[in-house]
């Protein structure tokens, strides 16, 4: 999927890169994309409540553990 090889390439690359998540998203893979992507700055496409409460559980969980500012 789109999200998984943005887990897998984002580590990888410059720190300077903001990345945008552009297409569809499961709400099961948005706590991966979350937490594998560190610079995720905004995931343009949530097409369902389900999955913007799954990317508002993920990014909380995310600043409350130390890994998101």
């Amino acid at each position: 999927s789109k999200a998984a090889e943005l887990e897998q390439r984002a580590p990888h690359l410059v720190d300077e890169i903001a990345w945008r998540y552009i297409g569809a998203l499961q709400s099961n893979k948005c706590k991966a994309l979350v937490t594998g992507v560190p610079r995720l700055a905004c995931v343009e496409t949530v097409d369902r409540a389900k999955v913007a409460r799954a990317l508002d559980m993920a990014v909380g969980a995310a600043i409350a553990s130390g890994a998101r500012a």
